[in-house]
């Protein structure tokens, strides 16, 4: 088997097994990013893949939730109603996977007045906790929109991985923006010819979260 080959498997092994465990791997080792301050600090859901790769991971769930809408869909169709109505089929419609951003907002947790530092220290932070906010993603075939979460980061008093240095006294606030992979998608049932939407859907899954800092005192 060629080299080539090889990577191939390994690659798609790993897009595979992600998919059905869902993007929860997160580094705990930040990298400095460009988007919001020469401070700001990145964590990615997998920081070994492209994010066309992520996407893909991203769709390949997608697949098996539609899947599953429709096993379900078949199981419980009511065998005796097929003489009259007929047996119906399904299928599925994907729209593009997006990025959906909570915006940057004051991680929650943290003193009105900011986090005392005394010459040097760091912040901890975990990804949700904080709330949440809805952003709506459009479907495909223009059918609408779905709602979707995105949570808000939230000051934690133990390390959990996700930090942000803080070099200077005086009192701080951390930022966070949280970044989720969404996949819409639209079932359709067809029945004697006449297709009709079934079950409007999105996948919602982690991809980054950048954390930084402004003084206020």
């Amino acid at each position: 088997m060629s080299t080539t080959k090889d990577l191939f498997i390994t690659r798609r092994s790993i897009l595979t097994a992600a998919a059905l465990g869902g993007l929860s791997l997160i580094t705990p080792n930040g990298a400095f990013a460009d988007g919001y301050n020469s401070e700001t600090v990145e964590f990615l859901a997998f920081p070994d893949l492209s994010e066309s790769d992520v996407e893909a991971i991203v769709r390949q769930r997608a697949e098996q939730e539609a899947a599953l809408i429709i096993e379900e869909a078949m199981s419980s169709d009511d065998v005796e109603l097929y003489a009259t109505r007929g047996r119906p089929s399904y299928s599925t419609v994907y729209g593009s996977v997006q990025t959906k951003a909570s915006g940057w907002h004051d991680v929650a947790g943290q003193p009105p007045g900011g986090i005392h530092i005394d010459g040097s220290g760091s912040v901890n932070v975990q990804r949700y906790g904080g709330g949440s906010v809805s952003v709506s993603v459009p479907l495909p075939n223009g059918v609408g929109s779905i709602g979707v979460s995105i949570p808000l980061a939230k000051r934690e008093a133990m390390a959990t991985g996700f930090s942000i240095d803080i070099g200077g006294a005086g009192f701080w606030k951390v930022t966070a923006n949280v970044e989720h992979k969404v996949q819409p998608f639209v079932v359709y049932e067809t029945v004697n010819g006449v297709k009709k939407v079934y079950k409007k859907a999105a996948t919602n899954d982690f991809f980054r979260l950048a954390l930084g800092k402004r003084k206020v005192g």
